[in-house]
């Protein structure tokens, strides 16, 4: 009879959590607020915003992603500075001068970005707590990403970003584990839209 009764306690107890647990989860998705340094210098080109857009909604997530993790403040990940010569070789001289240009110094993203999933801008010191949160609500993210600047070439008629990918894994026994990838992606802009036409890996760790 005792052993009976524990198994309806352990199991409201279970349901107590699952309720819990999906209703962070659907707190977490749907509160998803982008925040930016207002002090520091913003980006804040439509077209840039079209971009980054562009690239997230139809190459960075899937049917399943109920997340997007975006950095707050652009960079080129683990290549610190552009390379001194164009990673690809039908790459514009000035297109390729433009984007070291750009990438010279770091700026903040605003919440422009136009998708069709929810999205959070945060600090890269958040990334480790984040996932962990997300982990434990089982949301389904995607890595954190981070934008470079975007070059464009004299004529605005083709652009080029970088975008690094920062993959954190959550073991019980080894912690947690951080690895990252990174592309180049090469669009133009065909009768007023932009479209990829070329995109290749920079590096990966």
């Amino acid at each position: 009879m005792k052993s009976k009764k524990y198994l309806i306690i352990i199991g409201i107890l279970i349901s107590i959590w699952l309720l819990i647990k999906y209703s962070v989860k659907e707190a977490i998705i749907s509160n998803a607020l982008s925040s930016t340094d207002s002090t520091s210098t913003s980006i804040q080109l439509v077209d840039d915003y079209k971009i980054y857009s562009l690239i997230i909604n139809d190459y960075l997530i899937s049917k399943e992603t109920e997340l997007i993790l975006i950095q707050n403040q652009t960079g080129i990940g683990f290549l610190d500075s552009p390379p001194e010569e164009p990673p690809f070789y039908d790459i514009e001289k000035d297109l390729w001068s433009q984007y070291k240009t750009q990438n010279a110094n770091s700026l903040a993203l605003i919440d422009s970005f136009i998708l069709n999933t929810p999205y959070r801008l945060i600090n890269s010191s958040e990334i480790k707590n984040t996932n962990r949160i997300l982990n434990i609500f089982d949301v389904y993210s995607t890595p954190f990403l981070q934008f470079s600047r975007i070059g464009y070439n004299t004529r605005s008629s083709e652009a080029l970003l970088h975008i690094s990918m920062f993959f954190s894994l959550n073991d019980e026994f080894l912690g947690t584990s951080t690895f990252a990838a990174g592309e180049y992606f090469l669009l133009k802009k065909i009768e007023g839209v932009w479209t990829l036409i070329k995109q290749w890996e920079s590096f990966i760790t």
